[in-house]
């Protein structure tokens, strides 16, 4: 009898050991997780607007610009196979709201006439413009320009080699400041300095960058 009892109890404690084994393992508690809190979406909006948003116009601006254009017939002289190039150095400054004027440097003139070597030539002079945009000094422009112009020899017609190089321009300039294109008018004459004075009138277009 007290030898069954034994066994008896060895096998409660078996059976018992077993289950306990054979049952899952507690789950243990996750840590925490830290709730993100998100952004608000007017921070989210204005970093994204300011990331788009255009540069704001600076106290000073500096631009090179290339012109090309073609020169056209004027009274008793045909001009209408000429053609120019020049290239213009310009410190903006800004005046009263949309306007602004520049400091302008024409270190490169080349005047191609028909049939003849080129006349080559460098000025300086002032600028002014007026921006439709005139907070940051961007969008469409009216520009106007006056030079003088010192080339290696006369243009025909034009007995002084001394010229007054006069430019109306309407463009448009990048919102981010960084470059333009427009299209000019220009004409160059000695402003009857001399006695013979039949200028060069070109229409053609222009492209800049700024920095």
């Amino acid at each position: 009898m007290r030898g069954g009892g034994l066994a008896t109890l060895a096998l409660f404690v078996t059976t018992v050991g077993a289950l306990l084994a054979a049952s899952p393992a507690r789950a243990q508690p996750l840590p925490p997780v830290e709730a993100q809190t998100p952004a608000p979406a007017s921070a989210s909006a204005s970093a994204s607007a300011s990331a788009s948003a255009p540069a704001p116009a600076r106290a000073f601006r500096f631009r090179a610009e290339l012109v090309g254009a073609s020169a056209f017939p004027t009274v008793g002289l045909d001009r209408h196979d000429d053609a120019y190039t020049h290239l213009d150095l310009e410190l903006e400054l800004p005046l009263v709201w949309a306007f602004a004027v520049g400091l302008r440097a024409t270190p490169l003139y080349l005047y191609k006439p028909a049939g003849h070597l080129w006349i080559y030539g460098l000025g300086f002079g002032l600028s002014t413009r007026a921006y439709l945009r005139g907070d940051e000094h961007t969008g469409l422009f009216l520009g106007i320009a006056v030079s003088t112009l010192r080339s290696n020899r006369a243009f025909t017609g034009d007995s002084s080699r001394l010229n007054f190089l006069s430019q109306l321009s309407f463009g448009w300039q990048s919102p981010d400041q960084r470059w333009h294109m427009n299209f000019v008018f220009e004409h160059l004459s000695n402003a009857w300095t001399t006695e013979e004075n039949q200028g060069v009138n070109g229409l053609g277009a222009a492209v800049g960058v700024g920095w």
